[in-house]
């Protein structure tokens, strides 16, 4: 039996949800409440780190951003080269027990998943509709640039203010409508899968890149292509920076909360 097949067994007997990599450099599960070190992995360098901080399996994301900084995220090995890339950094950092690693099956036991597989998180259709803000960590609203609702306006952070331009509604196949006009949808221009690919507005279609799936940490991400996620080119400069989709890295930008 492989090490997948152990950690469902094991699960199942004991109720251990969380996995993590031992010494051996093989998958075990144990109680997600204990505390240990999180392996943490940069796919732009290609390379694990391990943090110095620990805590239980659900505090990976925050402690490996603020060891690392936002191009590390909270990660699982998913071949045999990555596992072997982290048992030799395990191996420099003299570290010999087991670390978290975000690998789980706590959403349905024995189904084993990466902490950042999207999953489609959607609103009750049997309450009243309500649109809502879409705040990001950085404090700003998604926005429709100079309030228009013409196809390809351009979708941006703002500060927040609760206008029409700013209230949102997905809808149970994943569409996000806009307030502003209820017939238009937040959009992939031109079904780009790309670094930079535009977020405007658009009439609602159906098609994958207007449907959008829930990742890990509060992350929007389009059916078309899960490894991206709605993101805000240069948040730091604040008012006015347009959205774009790029490569899931989990920070600030990325992270949106419904307000």
């Amino acid at each position: 039996m492989n090490a997948l097949g152990l950690l469902m067994v094991a699960s199942r007997l004991n109720n251990e949800d969380c996995a993590v990599s031992r010494a051996d450099g093989r998958f075990n599960d144990v109680s997600c409440g204990s505390v240990r070190q999180y392996a943490c992995y940069s796919t732009s360098a290609n390379q694990w780190n391990i943090t110095s901080g620990s805590g239980t399996w659900a505090g990976g994301d925050n402690v490996c951003e603020q060891e690392f900084g936002t191009a590390y995220r909270y990660d699982v090995p998913k071949n045999g080269y990555q596992n072997r890339r982290l048992m030799d950094q395990k191996t420099a950092e003299g570290i010999s027990g087991d670390i978290w690693l975000n690998y789980s099956d706590t959403a349905n036991e024995g189904d084993w998943v990466p902490g950042d597989f999207p999953q489609i998180i959607l609103p009750d259709t049997t309450q009243p509709i309500v649109y809502k803000k879409l705040r990001n960590d950085k404090g700003k609203c998604l926005d429709l640039e100079g309030r228009s609702t013409s196809n390809g306006t351009e979708i941006h952070q703002w500060s927040c203010h609760g206008a029409d331009s700013q209230l949102w509604y997905q809808d149970d196949t994943g569409r996000i409508h806009s307030k502003a006009d209820t017939s238009k949808c937040i959009d992939v221009s031109g079904g780009g899968s790309g670094n930079g690919s535009r977020i405007v507005l658009w009439s609602c279609h159906g098609g994958d890149n207007q449907r959008w799936v829930r990742g890990s940490s509060n992350s929007f991400r389009p059916v078309h292509a899960t490894n991206k996620a709605l993101d805000i080119k240069d948040p730091f400069w604040g008012d006015g920076q347009r959205a774009h989709l790029w490569g899931f890295h989990g920070g600030k930008s990325q992270r949106w909360s419904w307000d």
